[in-house]
Formats: structure tokens, C-alpha cells, sequence
């Protein structure tokens, strides 16, 4: 990179001042200039605004606002994403409104947020935010686990009926059942290491896997893609931990369920498309699996009519497994990652989870 050319970093991301300090005080000895621009208050402005009074608005009220966060992402050869999709943001994605853009950061492993952007079109490079929640989601598969095989659910709904009730479904031990890990990423790795310190038995499936491989997570036994359905067959609970692709979507489906064990459960924390959501209905209303935990749902939010919502042993939740422990540890390791590979881009050197366009994630 030339001595005298100057990076503009556009950060859409909500920091504190700390945070982007970090980032504007960037240590790194490569001859470099940057030009750092704060942009997220702004977009939050117009979101908010384009929310409570419409686009017209925007073009009307906010019409000097709009001007200032174009000319942002014009300048923009860096940009900085938050996870939630900010539409304001998405929209100036396009090779006519950020001509100089070179590579986005984004803080999730997925990239659905970019998708309709248009950016995934162009010549721009895209990092993902691979292994920044793994520990919280894989402690909500846990707790999902544990919260099923102890019968919480009919525990708490006697508790709310003041209801002493011992009967009920029999408690199991974690210790001794299945594991099944579909997509052994950082997610699934993590996710492994806690169920083997519980003493689960732990198979896995992935899509370089061969079969009989070791892995260095603990896993007992990996099977190839072509393996699923007895994989399947074997496990207690299914983790779904797989990003969401063209090869992916919905492949869990009438036949995927029939081979799982009556008694076992599917927990989904990934995407609710790798999920054919009707045939999973149908798969709990006639007892061909014992339960489901969805953190992700088609479309989201879960329409308040989806059977779903009533259904024994089925244990919805918002889209919340990423998001335990402290927002500020979160965005300081967001932040991590993002400098370590900004010094990387400024020294022209690969950067760190890189998207792939051809496998999907």
C-alpha cells in the first residue's frame, strides 16, 4: 500500500469511546494513513426515523442526514457491520453508491445480512465474525439439552398451577446419550468439548469430513455428509450448527426426521431454513421425535399462529443464544478481530475468516 494513501474506515458498529479508540489509535508500525468515521448514531437516526415516520420522512426531515451518510459511504473503502441488519446501511451497498469499497467486516458467521446488499456480487472482500458467541451459543444448546431431559417444561407449568405433581416424562442423565453435531465449525467444536465434559458420547458431520477421522474437539466419530442419516439415527439430541447455503437449505426434511430416534430431539441455533419447518411440525404432532428447540425460525418473528408455539416439548426462543454475557466483552473481541484484520488489509497481508463465495460461508 502506497505511503501516502489514505484507508477511509467507516464503522457502522455502536462502540463506545474506548472501543473506538482502539480503532482510530490503531498500533501498527506499516506506513499507513486512515481516515475514521463513526457513522452508526447517524444510521441509528434514520432507521428510527425512516421507522416511526416513513421513508418520506427520510427524504423530507432527514433529507441533510441522508446527504451525510451517502457521502460516508461513498468515501467508505472499509466498513465496519453490526450484527443486526441495519436496511439504511444495506442500501448503500451498491457499486453506484460505495465505488470504493474493498472489504466489509461483519460480526456473525452468517453473511444473510448482506445478501440483499448486492455486495456479495462484487469484487469485495467479506470476513465474518467465525468464533466471537461460540461459547454462549454452545452453552444455550446445554441448557436446552439439560432443560429437556429434565422435563423442565412440565416442572415449570406445575410450578405456575401450584401443582405437586412427581409423575411425568422419566429425567434423563446428558451422561451416557448422543450427541449429533450437524457442521463441526466453531460453534459445533465448542458445543463438543462441553457435551464430552458431561460425559456425552459426540459424532459429528461436516462437510470435509471422512469417515473414522479423529478431531481435535473430543468428537467419537465424524461422518461424511453422504452419512447423515445414520448419524441421525444415532443421536439423542441434533445440533444444528451448519451455515445456512444453497446445499444446506432445508436439509433436515420428512426423511432426515423419520431416521431420528423417537425419543430424540433437533435443536436449531443456525438458521431456520435448514429446517423444512412444516414436515418438523408434522414430525412432532405424530411423535416421530421426541422434541425441538429453535432458536431460528422461517420467517422470524415466528407468526403468533405457527403451531409451533403450542406444542409439547418444543422450546422456542428469539434468536437470543449469541447474546449471553456482557455486551462490552462482546464488542471488545468484535473489535479485536476487526483491528487484527485492519492491520492485516493496511500491511496487505490475507486477512482472517474470509467468506467463500463458491461454499457459502
Amino acid at each position: 500500500m502506497a505511503n501516502n494513501q489514505r484507508v477511509c474506515v467507516v464503522i457502522a458498529h455502536p462502540l463506545s469511546i474506548d472501543l473506538q479508540s482502539r480503532i482510530t489509535h490503531l498500533g501498527s508500525p506499516v506506513p499507513y494513513s486512515m481516515d475514521v468515521i463513526y457513522a452508526s448514531d447517524l444510521l441509528r437516526q434514520e432507521y428510527m426515523l425512516a421507522r416511526d415516520k416513513g421513508a418520506d420522512a427520510v427524504l423530507a426531515e432527514g433529507a441533510a442526514l441522508k446527504e451525510e451518510l451517502d457521502a460516508m459511504l461513498a468515501r467508505a473503502e472499509v466498513v465496519f457491520v453490526p450484527a443486526l441488519s441495519n436496511p439504511n446501511l444495506m442500501a448503500r451497498f451498491s457499486e453506484a453508491a460505495a465505488p470504493k469499497l474493498r472489504w466489509v467486516q461483519v460480526t456473525t458467521v452468517g453473511v444473510d445480512q448482506l445478501r440483499r446488499s448486492g455486495v456479495l456480487d462484487r469484487p469485495v472482500v467479506v470476513t465474518t465474525g467465525q468464533g466471537l458467541r461460540s461459547r454462549s451459543i454452545a452453552e444455550h444448546v446445554i441448557w436446552a439439552m439439560l432443560t429437556l431431559s429434565r422435563d423442565s417444561l412440565r416442572r415449570l407449568h406445575d410450578q405456575a398451577q401450584r401443582l405437586w405433581n412427581p409423575r411425568g416424562r422419566p429425567m434423563r442423565l446428558l451422561s451416557g446419550q448422543t450427541l449429533g453435531i450437524v457442521g463441526l465449525g466453531s460453534i459445533g467444536g465448542v458445543t463438543a468439548q462441553l457435551g464430552k465434559a458431561l460425559g456425552m458420547r459426540v459424532v459429528a458431520t461436516r462437510r470435509s469430513a471422512v469417515k473414522g477421522e479423529q478431531n481435535a474437539n473430543g468428537v467419537d466419530e465424524m461422518f461424511p455428509r453422504a452419512d447423515l442419516l445414520e448419524m441421525l439415527g444415532q443421536s439423542d439430541f441434533v445440533l444444528l450448527s451448519t451455515p445456512l447455503t444453497p446445499e444446506t437449505r432445508r436439509m433436515i426434511g420428512e426423511k432426515e426426521l423419520r431416521a431420528m430416534k423417537q425419543t430424540a430431539c433437533i435443536i436449531n441455533i443456525s438458521r431456520g431454513d435448514l429446517l423444512d419447518q412444516d414436515a418438523l411440525v408434522r414430525a412432532l404432532k405424530e411423535e416421530w421425535i421426541g422434541g425441538a428447540v429453535l432458536d431460528v425460525s422461517t420467517p422470524e418473528p415466528l407468526p403468533a399462529e405457527s403451531e409451533l408455539w403450542t406444542l409439547p416439548q418444543v422450546i422456542i426462543t428469539p434468536h437470543i443464544s449469541a447474546t449471553a454475557g456482557d455486551l462490552g466483552d462482546t464488542n471488545e473481541a468484535a473489535v479485536e478481530l476487526f483491528c487484527q484484520n485492519l492491520e492485516r488489509y493496511l500491511a496487505g497481508t490475507p486477512l482472517v475468516n474470509v467468506y467463500d463465495r463458491e461454499r457459502g460461508y
